[in-house]
């Protein structure tokens, strides 16, 4: 007897959650490196975001347009959060 070339060791079970690339079934854990039971897996979270805020545009422009006055526009801070979420799973 043969084996398939396009043989999968994905489990037929739906995908509850899919996180990235990571696949996660009622009891697998699906990735890209290969198909482990869920049961005993373990997963690792790191939280690779940052936060920074900086002058929009704009407010520099009014501050420029209605000077004195508008240096009041420069008191405006716009935040932006910039990164990821990195998650490992070990079998």
């Amino acid at each position: 007897m043969s084996v398939s070339p396009y043989a999968t060791t994905e489990p037929v079970e739906p995908y509850l959650m899919q996180i990235g690339d990571i696949g996660i079934t009622r009891s697998w854990v699906v990735t890209p490196r290969g198909t482990a039971p869920l049961r005993g897996s373990e997963w690792y979270i790191v939280n690779r975001t940052a936060y920074t805020s900086a002058i929009p545009v704009w407010a520099i422009v009014l501050a420029i347009v209605m000077f004195p006055i508008g240096l009041l526009f420069l008191m405006a801070k716009e935040q932006r959060v910039t990164g990821w979420i990195e998650v490992t799973v070990r079998r």
